[in-house]
């Protein structure tokens, strides 16, 4: 039994022996057979995406610090990435998923990624660098030139340099047949003319062949003084204006033609609402004035401070050009149409109602029974009557924009409009500030105010460059931002 036992150990043995002979046997053939059909990159080289290799048994560890399996040597694998945060020198395989160093790599295929074939690729992407700068450093003109030519004779000028400049073969470069690649790995484009050609099919922005069309939708916030009273006008009485203020939100839209390096014209329309206010001071001394009976003459004299306000629409139709380097121009009509009109008016403290009885040389001031201007009258606001529903205005606008990442644009512009028409239309004015009736029977004497604009002012409709009435004229800053919608 013991002598059955120790043959079968023996032969269990001899069995194992033979087995691990071929192993390392089919081991060495397989190293021998990829060694000689896969070679090292060599330093130049770095692994890229999609490359195929295999890992020799001098890679003892993974980056992690695990053993590889025994499987793991001598079959191809697929690089998954090159580099990561963690090991920028490192290697990720794909399928098993862990990460190796660059030595004891083989290429499979390596008679292209030979070191002078790496070498040269690094050539040709740095002369393709060099060029792509030295395009984009170059003068406009100098482009425009080279790319014109370009286009005639279907090159580049790089591919000229190449012709008259034939490169060498190299003697050293590998003719070792490569293994079947199961994932071919695509090339970079080593080729400098295909490069270059790429990038001259894009339009040039500044080419004078180019036609473009612009879509502008602009927000706007304009402000500034306004008038709507300019001259206050009547017997005896004197005046002067007050400046006021305006602000307007203006939403636009205008569409520009442009060619090349030229400026784009356009024509911009949209719509505008805002508030305007001025006012005017008056001051008027008026005698002689008899009274509805005879029997009185009045001597009346005063002053008084009055605010008119607008709430205003305006629809402009105007020319717009604007330059490439930034600045704009935009000068042309504004239709405004004023919606709702205001006035407030305060008779300031002295006013004088004297009212003398002819027939007995005798004068009385501020009495009631002969005329006297009541507390309750001193103030007063209401809407004013007689104004106008239209006026059209003339106006230019001259700013400069800086052009945002995003294509829009951020705009600052001074302007200016001037009114047309005269809003007021009051052809005949009244002179006084007061109106003045004596007593009646047992009824005393009555004084009732007018505003400014009634007593002193008058409205001529159109009369371009009118001095007297209530005339429309603002000036300003005004701030904008444009959507550019380009169409080639």
């Amino acid at each position: 039994m013991k002598k059955t036992l120790f043959i079968i150990a023996s032969l269990l043995m001899t069995a194992y022996c033979v087995a691990d002979d071929v192993v390392v046997g089919n081991h060495a053939k397989r190293d021998k057979n990829l060694q000689e059909q896969a070679v090292e990159p060599g330093k130049g080289y770095q692994f890229q995406q999609g490359d195929t290799i295999i890992i020799s048994k001098d890679v003892k560890q993974y980056l992690t610090g695990e053993e590889p399996s025994e499987w793991v040597y001598y079959v191809r694998h697929i690089v998954a990435q090159n580099g990561g945060k963690r090991f920028p020198e490192g290697i990720l395989i794909q399928g098993i998923n862990s990460w190796v160093g660059p030595d004891g790599l083989f290429l499979v295929g390596a008679q292209k990624h030979t070191p002078a074939a790496a070498s040269k690729e690094a050539r040709d992407r740095q002369k393709v660098d060099e060029r792509r700068n030295e395009l984009r450093n170059m003068e406009k003109t100098r482009r425009e030139a080279i790319e014109q030519d370009a286009k005639r004779n279907e090159m580049t000028m790089l591919e000229r340099e190449r012709r008259t400049q034939p490169e060498k073969k190299t003697d050293n470069q590998e003719t070792r047949p490569a293994l079947r690649e199961e994932q071919p790995r695509q090339q970079e484009p080593a080729a400098t003319q295909e490069v270059l050609a790429v990038e001259e099919k894009k339009p040039v922005e500044n080419d004078t062949t180019i036609k473009r069309q612009i879509d502008r939708f602009t927000i706007g916030l304009r402000g500034g003084v306004a008038s709507m009273l300019h001259k206050v006008e009547g017997e005896n009485a004197t005046g002067a204006w007050k400046p006021g203020f305006d602000v307007l939100l203006d939403l636009q839209y205008a569409h520009y033609w442009q060619k090349g390096d030229k400026p784009s014209y356009g024509i911009l329309t949209g719509l505008s609402a805002g508030y305007v206010r001025s006012g005017a001071t008056s001051e008027f001394n008026m005698s002689g004035v008899k009274s509805a009976d005879g029997k009185l003459t009045y001597n009346n004299s005063g002053k008084a401070r009055e605010y008119d306000g607008q709430v205003v629409l305006e629809i402009p139709v105007m020319f717009s050009m604007i330059t490439n380097k930034g600045f704009f121009f935009n000068v042309g009509p504004r239709f405004q149409i004023p919606v709702f009109n205001h006035f407030s008016q305060t008779i300031e403290d002295g006013a004088q109602i004297a009212a003398t009885f002819d027939k007995y040389g005798v004068t009385l001031n501020n009495e009631v029974i002969t005329g006297k201007l009541a507390e309750d009258d001193l103030t007063y606001k209401g809407s004013k009557q007689g104004m106008s529903k239209f006026n059209l205005l003339l106006g230019a606008e001259l700013g400069y924009e800086w052009r945002l990442k995003n294509n829009n644009a951020f705009g600052v512009a001074i302007y200016a409009n001037y009114g047309l028409f005269s809003l007021y239309d009051n052809a005949q004015p009244v002179g006084a500030l007061f109106s003045t009736e004596g007593p009646v029977g047992n009824n005393p004497a009555t004084v009732t105010p007018y505003t400014t604009t009634q007593a002193f002012t008058k409205g001529d409709g159109f009369k371009f460059g009118a001095s007297n009435g209530l005339d429309f004229f603002d000036c300003g800053i005004k701030l904008n931002y444009s959507f550019n919608f380009v169409k080639q």
